[in-house]
């Protein structure tokens, strides 16, 4: 089945602007799913992602005289080739050596998973090599035979770029922490507390395309404890003025002890016949 018929198979959101017949599929590997479809576009030489969303229940589509028993859909985005060829080069074992570019797909893991063929194909592409491989690794070249290794500090660093990319384009928090409000007393946001929030959001994205060693790392470099630290700590605090009245200021609470009745004890009256007490501080005739 070629591309063009898969694709006619299925219902798939795509940009306006991707042609199908300038793609090529990819099985490559991911570190949430184990593998995933992705799209190489020839023309504009960038990557593509392929993302199933399927219904609660069951559904087919019909698409003029055609029924499609596949109810769930596919959404085809651009995705950032750095992340598939950090887990490729991770997974490969060029963090502890260099590695021939041209042997990285004959790994036994790769040729297992059946990744191997779509691996060896994007290593091939003069824009991976030239381009975007350099930017995340180290390279010896000897003659025509390249050699890689992955660079920690080049990893930490592209992504700190690419974070600070992000919060530029990062226009609205969307549902992050809302601003309390309690009558005429609020709690507003200042600017170091957004910057903490956008970070901390950004880097949960960032998060579904990276491994758990990646996630460990990275959180570091971006200090994303301290920075939840900072951001529960002001939470606590708009919970705390949201849940106080203005009427607490109006109307003083009384302490517990205040608060408590006061049991007023009565001298219980004299049989009858006795003398009053009174009686005995009279002076006598």
């Amino acid at each position: 089945m070629t591309l063009n018929e898969k694709i006619e198979s299925n219902v798939i959101i795509l940009p306006n602007e991707v042609d199908i017949k300038d793609l090529l599929e990819l099985r490559l590997p991911n570190p949430k799913t184990g593998f995933e479809i992705y799209y190489w576009d020839n023309i504009k030489k960038r990557m593509l992602h392929r993302s199933r969303v399927n219904f609660n229940k069951a559904k087919t589509w019909i698409t003029n005289n055609r029924i499609h028993k596949d109810g769930s859909y596919y959404i085809i985005t651009e995705v950032d080739v750095i992340f598939v060829l950090l887990y490729i080069m991770e997974k490969c074992g060029t963090s502890q050596s260099f590695i021939e570019v041209d042997t990285i797909h004959m790994n036994n893991n790769y040729q297992k998973e059946g990744v191997s063929g779509s691996i060896k194909f994007l290593l091939s592409q003069d824009d991976i090599l030239n381009n975007s491989i350099i930017k995340i690794c180290d390279i010896k070249e000897f003659g025509t035979t390249k050699l890689v290794s992955l660079n920690t500090n080049k990893v930490l660093e592209y992504f700190q770029k690419k974070v600070e990319h992000c919060k530029m384009e990062y226009k609205q928090i969307r549902g992050l922490m809302e601003v309390s409000q309690v009558e005429e007393a609020k709690v507003e946001l200042d600017p170091p507390l957004v910057e903490d929030i956008r970070v901390v959001e950004i880097f949960g994205i960032m998060c579904n395309y990276l491994s758990p060693v990646w996630v460990d790392k990275l959180s570091t470099h971006l200090r994303i404890s301290e920075a939840k630290i900072r951001i529960d700590s002001t939470q606590e605090i708009a919970n705390e003025l949201s849940s106080i009245s203005v009427r607490d200021y109006m109307k003083p609470k009384l302490t517990e002890v205040e608060a408590k009745p006061v049991k007023v004890k009565t001298v219980p009256k004299a049989p009858k016949g006795s003398q009053s007490i009174t009686n005995f501080f009279k002076k006598s005739k």
